[in-house]
């Protein structure tokens, strides 16, 4: 227990009178008795909050499972145990992970139930990904003259996820409308290099090359060959977690959520994965750098489950990573022609670092090596110099720098274009339609 708020004011009135007892005696005889009383009700409040003060009850609801940067709603029931009486004044304080953020406490309850049963709550939103968990609830008792002051700990444990932001999808509007935003659909298509699906009647804007001459011979009318993706394909994501991704990005969101390439990255990989595993290919991810995470291949919608729980607690950290360990750890695992998609930022060192295992790789599977762009990098290149003839010295070796450096980077993605390496180099938050738009391009192509 400790000291309320009336226990300051009853000594501060005390020392008020013991003050003026100096001046006039009869004030003597005010402070002693009332010093008596004082020490009584003191005495006699302790005891009622201590041994006779109701402990309440308290359970939490919160769905287990949440989204990266959404709010939602914690419900808190607490309810009288039925032993005691009614504390005279309840503040709460839930105990939350701090992978969240929330402004609500400490907070006041009202002390008299409707019912016996008192339903608080608050918001919270998921500021990073992972496990979280909340131990307790704690609740700060005040005695009925409010005298003293009692904390309970209640062990009210939850416990859950925080994933990815999955809401885009699982929004067919925002899905879809990312899919048309690179000029692609996930729709049938027709034409050559895809397996054959069914055959239907022409229709305006058919292209003559479909028609099936045989079968227009043989019905009397122009008849078409459907064709349909090629399906039963294997998909492998090799996500760089190391230093190479462990750079924050600028204005990501309102809610102000730290994110990292890395994370736009996995984001990316995981809208990906759900187009492929739509499609009807398996997929495989392997996680490099900070941590090692080998994820084997699965197929169906239904595993977008796993993948989704096999990754949404890795993140990136400022540690080495080696892109030529991951690709090589990954083509000693692979058992069949895969298309093997790279997502790391790469260096003009990497020239001669890959060169090899990027040869024997490119034999056996294909492969797609993502980029992601540094826009501090390409912001300095762009530079706009000042009058300051000192400074503008400064600013232009450094604005220099970073071009040359974007430039060496640029030169690297062209050698291996020209080796016949599929490219792509985005910005972290580009990275999910250009790479469907990718993908899209290499199942339409039979590339695969």
């Amino acid at each position: 227990m400790k000291p309320g708020r009336s226990f300051f004011i009853a000594a501060v009135i005390m020392c008020f009178l013991s003050m003026l007892s100096y001046f006039e005696p009869v004030f003597l005889k005010i402070l002693i008795y009332g010093a008596a009383f004082f020490l009584l009700i003191l005495i006699a409040d302790g005891i009622i909050l201590f041994f006779f003060t109701d402990r309440l009850k308290i359970e939490r609801k919160i769905n287990s499972i949440l989204a990266l940067g959404h709010s939602s709603v914690v419900e808190l029931v607490i309810s009288s145990s039925g032993r005691g009486i009614t504390p005279g004044k309840i503040i709460l304080f839930d105990i939350y992970d701090n992978l969240f953020d929330c402004t609500m406490f400490p907070a006041q309850i009202k002390p008299f139930f409707d019912g016996g049963k008192y339903i608080f709550r608050y918001e919270i939103t998921a500021m990073e990904r992972g496990d979280w968990r909340f131990p307790a609830c704690e609740l700060l008792l005040s005695s009925p003259f409010r005298f003293w002051a009692f904390k309970i700990r209640h062990k009210v444990v939850s416990q859950g996820f925080i994933y990815p932001d999955f809401n885009m999808i699982y929004s067919s509007v925002d899905f879809q409308a990312l899919v048309s935003a690179v000029g692609e659909t996930n729709a049938r298509k027709r034409g050559m290099g895809l397996e054959f699906d069914s055959l239907r009647e022409w229709q305006s804007g058919d292209s003559v090359r479909a028609v099936d001459w045989r079968a227009t011979g043989r019905k009397g009318k122009l008849i078409i060959r459907e064709y349909r993706d090629q399906q039963d394909q294997q998909i492998l994501f090799i996500l760089d977690s190391g230093f190479r991704l462990h750079k924050q990005e600028e204005n990501f969101s309102e809610k102000k959520i730290a994110q990292t390439q890395f994370d736009s990255a996995l984001n990316a990989v995981l809208l990906l994965a759900h187009v492929a595993l739509k499609h009807g290919d398996s997929v495989a991810v392997s996680v490099f750098g900070s941590v090692e995470r080998w994820v084997s291949p699965v197929r169906g919608v239904r595993a977008f489950a796993f993948l989704m729980n096999s990754l949404y607690n890795v993140r990136s950290a400022s540690c080495p990573s080696s892109v030529f360990s991951a690709i090589e750890n990954a083509l000693s695992r692979l058992k069949r022609r895969t298309f093997i998609i790279v997502v790391s930022n790469f260096r003009e060192e990497d020239e001669n670092q890959l060169s090899g295992i990027l040869n024997y790789a490119e034999k056996k599977h294909l492969l797609l090596l993502a980029n992601i762009r540094e826009p501090q990098a390409e912001n300095l290149a762009k530079m706009v110099f000042n009058d300051d003839s000192k400074r503008c010295e400064d600013d232009i070796l450094l604005s220099s720098s970073a071009f040359a450096y974007i430039a060496a980077r640029q030169k690297l993605m062209k050698k291996w274009e020209n080796r016949g390496i599929l490219t792509l180099e985005s910005t972290a938050g580009t990275l999910s339609p250009r790479l469907i738009n990718s993908y899209l391009k290499v199942k339409h192509s039979g590339a695969l």
